[in-house]
């Protein structure tokens, strides 16, 4: 993902949920950045860039709650505000920061980040001169950190025996140990539901993992769980929802080839890493076959034919109302494809009616969508 420009402006960026894999994302350009926010995303395998070697003077930059496999670049900003981000390092550097010529690093909001990574000076902070050269900031001789001053390196936190240090991430945490076990987040689609995202971070590089559903999918819902790698592939997991941990797949995955190329793109991502897509199967609306859209009126016995494109046996609810009165007629199940013929039986007085029409599975779930119009009868 880039946002760049050689003469235009970079402004007012927003970015959420997104999930960044086997590509760089870059904010930046010949042009100075400003007010970019990016909360909870997720990077794996995605060199990161706010800014660029060009980018001057950018301001107003604020990171938070960010999953953050690899190295953290912000070229040449000022007011900066890290908080809550987790970025996993590994053997390499987790932040390299430059700051615009006269703006004092004090005035950073850093705190409450989590860091890990076996490198012993894993933070890279300097700032440009006026003769726009990178040097270490006013009363360091480093511009690498370490995460608390060691005899080589000042602190990226301070401690209380030592004032040489940045005094960032007063509430952080930060480890040398390999990042282990497993990470799972699940962002629900906003506009879609049933839909969600799963993201995992496989660090015990398992082969398989196993992921509580339960906050997302009801008892008896069908569902699917797509590789967002080969999305168009058989569905990893599928079938009716238990309420049990769901096991998810991490090796013998497949990533498609773009239209084109001979070879898949990108590096390999799992066992370590990988996207699904969680599918909740809802019944479909239903397509009426009779009465047709032109057809305005229909004389007794009422009979409507309706198909099915679920994938699973739906009956109809047919509601009828007239005024203040309500009448609701159920037809036995059908299966997808088929058409089903539905006699109201009984009489319906004369005059016109709102029909609604829903499906409805064996678990008692109803389309999410109802066909609606008008109807005279007599």
């Amino acid at each position: 993902m880039q946002a760049y420009t050689q003469g235009g402006s970079l402004k007012n960026f927003y970015f959420e949920g997104n999930v960044f894999f086997n590509n760089s994302f870059l904010i930046g350009g010949f042009r100075p950045v400003e007010n970019v926010k990016a909360i909870r995303n997720y990077f794996y395998n995605a060199p990161i860039r706010f800014g660029y070697r060009h980018t001057k003077d950018s301001k107003d930059l604020w990171l938070e709650e960010n999953r953050i496999a690899g190295v953290l670049n912000i070229i040449r900003w000022q007011n900066i505000t890290l908080l809550r981000n987790k970025i996993h390092g590994g053997d390499d550097s987790v932040i390299s920061m430059s700051l615009v010529p006269g703006f004092d690093y004090r005035d950073c909001k850093i705190d409450e980040n989590y860091y890990t990574t076996s490198m012993q000076n894993p933070f890279s902070v300097s700032i440009f001169d006026a003769d726009n050269n990178e040097i270490p900031l006013p009363g360091f001789n480093s511009k690498s950190f370490s995460w608390q001053k060691t005899d080589s390196y000042p602190g990226w936190r301070k401690t209380a025996d030592s004032d040489i240090a940045l005094g960032f991430d007063a509430n952080g945490k930060f480890s040398t140990s390999v990042s282990e076990g497993v990470e799972i987040y699940i962002r629900p689609n906003k506009y879609d539901i049933g839909r969600a995202h799963i993201i995992v971070f496989n660090w015990s590089k398992s082969e398989k993992v196993s992921i509580d559903l339960n906050e997302f999918l009801q008892k008896g819902t069908y569902f699917e769980i797509r590789n967002v790698q080969d999305y168009f592939a058989e569905p990893v997991v599928s079938g009716v929802y238990d309420g049990k941990p769901v096991k998810l797949p991490m090796v013998n995955l497949t990533a498609a080839k773009p239209a084109g190329w001979d070879r898949v793109l990108g590096i390999q991502t799992w066992p370590e890493f990988n996207v699904f897509v969680l599918i909740a199967k809802y019944p479909s609306i239903p397509q009426m076959i009779s009465p047709s859209a032109n057809q305005k009126s229909l004389k007794n016995p009422v009979l409507f034919k309706l198909k099915s494109f679920s994938e699973f046996d739906v009956r109809f609810i047919i509601e009828m109302k007239r005024g203040n009165n309500t009448s609701i007629f159920t037809t036995p199940y059908t299966t997808s494809g088929n058409e089903l013929e539905y006699s109201i039986p009984e009489r319906i007085p004369s005059g016109e009616y709102t029909v609604r029409i829903k499906s409805q599975d064996k678990y008692g779930r109803e389309s999410q969508y109802t066909r609606t119009f008008k109807l005279r009868i007599g």
